[in-house]
């Protein structure tokens, strides 16, 4: 036997070795193949299970006393919206579709849940490694503060575990700073789930509102920031902290698209505006900064007036809207790790706050208040440039949209 061939050598090793790399090899590459397979494949398993979800929607997302069109009707517009748009039809209520023509459906870029959207979205606008910037509301406060971008103080965090009350209590007895009222909130919290709000009089607090929690003990981080006080002039409308949702992107070119704009009210005296939580919603006139009117809720039912207050809507302009436009557009391009954001914006006696940065925003709310993103040229351009369409029928639809009523 050679040197080479006896057992411990260095040559049978590196043998040893080399044949261990193929093995593993080949292994990696059966694994990355297989993954590329299934996220190939995702979209239309997804797609599968939202068919099975058609009866759902159809019997859980239908207001019957708010849609006028036959149950059988409804029915029939769920399939069409389903095959011929390739999207699931969660939209149909908030954006009142059963009013709306079939041809003007393509205007709309619908459900956030659409497997094929979800997709195209997350690989080109919406990096997934990039949404702890914003769902981690200590982290992108920390970065608003760092980019100059106004937002509420932050006065501590609270671990699981911990009885928020007594610590809101130990916060009061060793600062002499704090705002008149403070808010308790979910460091990854959404949608206006598991906020407290307290409020402080000397050495004295009192707990004010508490969405969804039962429990006094935090079941996950919570953290504790000043609770804004708004502008005198919206008290008129709601004495909760109402916000301006404003959604831009960014085109190929770097420069700011304002998708839209709405505010939000607080009813039957909640301290929260958000939608699910009986909020209602104005689209504002971007140009001019003004309510458009009429209001609506989560459910499409339309308001004149604030339910509460008795305020019109219509014509009622926001405070400090040239600032309001001016903040969207610098946090757009700031925070441009993804490049469509969802920002809520509260207003001040001495301007515009940013209370979050949405990085999957509501784009069914957004469309239900504003009307469809497509009947807007540079929108549908914006979406083009991306390559964001899966529907050539949808893109038919929409430049036939245009040329029949001359968009430019």
């Amino acid at each position: 036997m050679s040197y080479d061939k006896e057992p411990g050598s260095p040559r049978l090793k590196i043998d040893e070795l080399n044949g261990r790399n193929k093995i593993e090899n080949i292994y990696i590459y059966i694994i990355s193949g297989f993954s590329s397979f299934i996220e190939k494949l995702a979209p239309y398993l997804r797609q599968v299970i939202r068919f099975l979800f058609l009866p759902y929607a159809y019997v859980f997302l239908i207001d019957w006393k708010v849609c006028k069109k036959s149950k059988i009707g409804v029915l029939k517009d769920f399939l069409y919206i389903f095959f011929v748009f390739k999207t699931f039809p969660d939209h149909y209520q908030q954006c009142r579709l059963w009013e709306k023509k079939p041809r003007e459906w393509a205007l709309y870029w619908g459900s956030n849940y659409n497997p094929f959207q979800r997709r195209s979205l997350f690989r080109v606008l919406q990096p997934p490694k990039y949404r702890v910037v914003y769902e981690d509301k200590r982290l992108c406060h920390d970065i608003c503060v760092l980019n100059g971008i106004p937002t509420p103080k932050e006065y501590k965090i609270v671990a699981p575990g911990e009885n928020m009350e007594g610590v809101v209590r130990r916060l009061v007895e060793t600062s002499s700073n704090l705002s008149k009222r403070i808010v308790v909130k979910p460091v990854n919290g959404k949608g206006g789930h598991s906020i407290i709000f307290f409020e402080v009089s000397g050495s004295e607090i009192h707990s004010l509102f508490s969405s969804s929690r039962k429990s006094t003990h935090a079941v996950e981080s919570m953290i504790v920031q000043e609770c804004i006080e708004q502008h005198k002039y919206l008290n008129q409308v709601s004495k909760s902290i109402n916000t301006v949702r404003f959604v831009t992107a960014l085109d190929k070119s770097e420069q700011v698209v304002e998708l839209g704009a709405y505010m939000r009210f607080g009813s039957c005296s909640s301290l929260i505006d958000n939608l699910s939580k009986g909020g209602l919603a104005v689209k504002i006139d971007i140009e001019k900064g003004c309510l458009v009117g009429p209001g609506q809720n989560i459910a499409g039912k339309s308001f004149s007036e604030h339910p509460d207050s008795g305020v019109l809507f219509k014509d009622f302009a926001i405070p400090y809207w040239d600032q309001v436009r001016s903040l969207a557009s610098t946090v757009q391009k700031k925070m441009n790790y993804h490049r469509i954001l969802g920002m809520d914006i509260a207003i001040t006696d001495s301007g515009p706050v940013i209370i979050e940065i949405n990085s999957i925003y509501d784009n069914v709310g957004l469309e239900g208040i504003c009307g469809p993103l497509f009947s807007r040229k540079d929108i549908y351009e914006l979406f083009m440039s991306y390559k964001l369409f899966f529907c050539k029928r949808q893109i038919l639809l929409i430049e036939k949209w245009h040329a029949s009523f001359g968009v430019k």
